[in-house]
């Protein structure tokens, strides 16, 4: 919750300084942050293996502070993991992408779906891919909702299916940031992408690491 406050206000900071364009551009980085702080969260959390090795090393890099500090980072590490977290990265990734839309569709497409197809087209020359777009806005919000309605069964669901849907949801945004994108934001969501990468490599290295040490 106190993360919620924060967001919007910086949203509403932007709408009320930009228009067009700039606000556009500066909503849809909000959001890849969120979903990027999202995404990782929910890998780290799903992997306990990989929770005890953050926890160690985290302990350990305290080792010549107080034991309350060690306890303080360990606890703070273990809830940026929480579900409870996760749920609020995840839902203020959302509410960004959503001021995205609708400032798109204001500026822009002036609320017509018919000229946001003529708008797709000519940006990447298949105006039905829009369509992929509404159906991206649809699958987040349900996952979204999943997350704040069973709590419990989003939590244990099979990794197929959290699989299905961010494979999903990373193929939209890296060609609507990147493929299809120009400028310094073709350039963070890139960043945002090399982050994730960058993660998967740092995880296997230590799960590695930790096979090797047994």
């Amino acid at each position: 919750m106190m993360l919620l406050v924060p967001t919007v206000l910086l949203l509403v900071l932007m709408l009320a300084l930009c228009d067009g364009d700039p606000a556009t551009r500066y909503t849809v980085r909000l959001s890849l942050f969120w979903y990027a702080v999202a995404y990782i969260s929910l890998l780290a959390r799903r992997n306990d293996r990989w929770q005890r090795i953050t926890v160690d090393a985290t302990s350990k890099s305290c080792d010549s502070s107080h034991t309350s500090c060690r306890s303080l980072l360990a606890s703070l590490c273990r809830e940026c993991r929480s579900l409870r977290m996760i749920r609020w990265y995840w839902t203020l990734g959302l509410i960004s992408y959503l001021v995205h839309v609708a400032v798109a569709f204001h500026y822009f497409h002036q609320w017509s779906h018919r000229v946001a197809v003529e708008y797709t087209q000519r940006t990447s020359g298949f105006g039905s891919g829009i369509y992929a777009s509404y159906l991206f806005s649809l699958v987040w919000l349900a996952d979204v909702l999943m997350a704040w309605m069973s709590p419990q069964k989003y939590a244990n669901r099979s990794q197929f299916q959290t699989n299905a849907v961010h494979l999903f949801l990373l193929f939209m945004v890296f060609n609507g940031a990147i493929v299809f994108a120009s400028g310094p934001t073709r350039w963070i969501s890139l960043a945002v992408f090399c982050w994730i990468l960058a993660y998967f490599w740092f995880r296997s290295q230590q799960l590695r690491f930790a096979k090797d040490a047994q």
